[in-house]
């Protein structure tokens, strides 16, 4: 499937650098669990919204969002007053401190992009840290026949240029899709080759050519014979309650 972008500003906003591929990557997901997602109009939790990126804003229909910043983050003081300025007149949106792993709220969805990387670093954690953490969420967090989505960096075939920009450095966690399959996985979705980082957050000009340059690659190499093998630069996982 080539992504149409139908609604390309939506996208745009909400999911930032390389947002062409992080949303071919979401509506990759199975149709029934797409829809039904992109329907809710319930408590939806987006944990770890940036200055770049508010992916919970795809929700439109939903009914109260809360914008969880983890308070112990670096740049957690700038991140909040630039959410709290930018929805400050958005009655239905709040912003609130938020560590998932000591956390008692309950939500028809959480979302998150880009966080269990940086949360269980290499080193510091194993796979299994993970995944209980998957389960402990869906199964105290959501309510009943709630959704959990995770939008994760992956180990792709161009994994090892990601270390040009620090990323060996910082022990950030990589996944492969096996490694997020948690017993309440319901649909899985992965994309890219090329689409592992984004140019356009360190050349915002030319950044932004190599990045459309990336993704029409990636959307041609999607359907040959090695995709399944190579192609998970962006695994987004759902998982049900």
């Amino acid at each position: 499937m080539i992504c149409d972008f139908k609604n390309k500003n939506i996208y745009q906003k909400s999911f930032g650098w390389s947002w062409k591929a992080w949303t071919r990557s979401f509506l990759g997901l199975e149709d029934k669990f797409l829809q039904e997602i992109l329907n809710i109009n319930g408590e939806v939790l987006e944990v770890g919204p940036g200055v770049y990126s508010q992916v919970s804003k795809i929700f439109k229909k939903a009914r109260n969002i809360d914008l969880g910043v983890y308070s112990y983050a670096s740049d957690s003081k700038k991140i909040k007053n630039y959410l709290l300025k930018k929805f400050a007149n958005d009655n239905y949106i709040n912003i609130i401190d938020c560590d998932i792993r000591k956390f008692n709220g309950k939500y028809n969805l959480i979302i998150m992009k880009s966080v269990l990387g940086g949360i269980f670093r290499q080193g510091c954690s194993t796979n299994s840290d993970v995944i209980d953490l998957i389960d402990k969420l869906v199964e105290k967090n959501l309510k009943k026949g709630g959704y959990l989505i995770t939008l994760d960096n992956g180990i792709g075939f161009f994994h090892k240029f990601r270390n040009i920009y620090g990323a060996k450095k910082n022990k950030w966690r990589f996944f492969k899709p096996h490694n997020l399959n948690s017993k309440y996985l319901k649909s899985q979705s992965i994309f890219g080759f090329f689409s592992c980082f984004s140019l356009a957050f360190r050349i915002p000009l030319i950044g932004r050519l190599f990045d459309n340059i990336f993704f029409l690659l990636d959307e041609i190499l999607n359907k040959s014979f090695f995709s399944e093998k190579y192609k998970s630069s962006i695994i987004v996982s759902l998982y049900k309650k």
